[in-house]
């Protein structure tokens, strides 16, 4: 920052110069042809009457003072140029060392803490793996939890399962006899009453036949 304003200020400085001169250029060709008899050169400006040199003359002679001052404030001002940048100088001198002292107190500063935090860090890695090793430990010990329940589940309804298909199988038997000795015992009651009338039905036929032979007999005996 400091490199770039000197340089602009220089550049300022040298191009307000060359400004001044060019200005200036054609009053000192004036006068250097006024002055030394010279055969006549052809210059930028009109070769003015013998009437008018004396006034310019007198002119000039009252702005040479002035050219003079400006000149020397022009010096002055490259003086005062030249003493900033020694200044400059300097001040970046006398700074390089607090500067290079401050960059080693930092990058010391820096490996302290870098030494300091790396035991912490150690420590705080080693307790996340611990923490990760007991969660990880936790969560087979609930998957161990959760599949013996599901075994113990699975054991549960297969004897469940097993035991009411055996109930409902001697259900079924015992349905089954039953309906079958109800079966039978209609069947002997049917025979039974099937029995009877076939007793009853022969006794009737048998005394129906007994009264018929009487009847016969006695019709015959009244014949006779």
């Amino acid at each position: 920052m400091t490199t770039t304003t000197t340089t602009a200020t220089l550049g300022g400085a040298a191009t307000a110069t060359t400004l001044l001169l060019l200005l200036l250029l054609p009053l000192i060709l004036l006068l250097l042809q006024l002055a030394l008899p010279l055969p006549p050169v052809p210059l930028p400006l009109p070769i003015l009457p013998v009437s008018l040199t004396l006034p310019l003359l007198l002119i000039l002679l009252l702005l040479l003072p002035l050219l003079l001052l400006l000149l020397l404030l022009l010096l002055l001002l490259v003086l005062l140029l030249l003493l900033l940048l020694l200044l400059l100088l300097l001040l970046l001198l006398l700074l390089l060392p607090t500067a290079t002292a401050a960059s080693a107190a930092t990058a010391a500063t820096a490996a302290t803490a870098a030494t300091a935090v790396t035991p912490a860090t150690a420590a705080t890695a080693t307790t996340t793996a611990a923490s990760a090793d007991t969660a990880t430990t936790a969560a087979a010990a609930a998957a161990t939890a959760a599949a013996a329940a599901t075994t113990t589940t699975t054991t549960t309804t297969i004897t469940t399962t097993t035991t009411t298909t055996t109930t409902n199988n001697n259900n079924n038997i015992i349905i089954i006899i039953i309906i079958i000795i109800i079966i039978i015992n209609k069947t002997a009651t049917a025979a039974a009453a099937t029995a009877a009338t076939a007793d009853t039905a022969a006794t009737a036929t048998a005394a129906a036949t007994a009264s018929t032979a009487a009847n016969t007999t006695a019709i015959n005996y009244f014949y006779v």
